[in-house]
């Protein structure tokens, strides 16, 4: 995929929010996660909402979110 062309020439990055609170929602999201942040033109913007943050920090830990 190539990156889209504004006016003035630059590069426009989409930022993309994914937001999770369970470690399914984690373990099921960060395939994407890492292909979002492989691929020229997007940015993965990550909100954790805190729900079982016990549980979510060995799977942020694990996948390197």
């Amino acid at each position: 995929m190539s990156e889209t062309t504004i006016s003035g020439g630059r590069s426009k990055s989409w930022k993309v929010l994914l937001v999770f609170g369970t470690r399914p929602e984690a373990i099921k999201l960060a395939p994407l996660i890492r292909e979002l942040s492989l691929r020229p033109g997007f940015t993965p913007v990550v909100c954790v909402t805190g729900q079982h943050w016990r549980m979510l920090d060995q799977v942020l830990t694990l996948f390197r979110i």
